[in-house]
């Protein structure tokens, strides 16, 4: 499963911290693959229980898309400041701690 992060936005946003930031399971040991499959389930439910709401754009903030690539499946999560969704932001932050721009 390949995991891609990308943020957009955000008050005086830097290109160049905007490069994704990338997540290969294959090179996580196997009690942080069955983590990150837990945090993925709970993303993927967390959105399929609230639908497809789109909120309003606020102005600089902050916009989270999460690409997901597990065998011929591709899953796409977005979230958007101030209101992401608890486990699309521990899904998040597993990606940041464990991934590479």
């Amino acid at each position: 499963m390949r995991i891609e992060l990308v943020t957009d936005g955000g008050f005086a946003a830097f290109p160049g911290l905007a490069a994704p930031i990338a997540l290969d399971d294959a090179k996580l040991p196997a009690d942080r693959r069955a983590e990150l499959q837990r945090l993925l389930d709970l993303a993927l439910a967390e959105k399929a229980s609230h639908g497809a709401v789109k909120a309003a754009p606020i102005p600089d903030a902050r916009r989270y898309k999460i690409s997901i690539q597990h065998d011929a499946q591709r899953y796409e999560l977005d979230a958007a400041d101030p209101m992401v969704p608890s486990a699309f932001a521990s899904l998040m932050k597993f990606v940041r701690d464990n991934g590479a721009r």
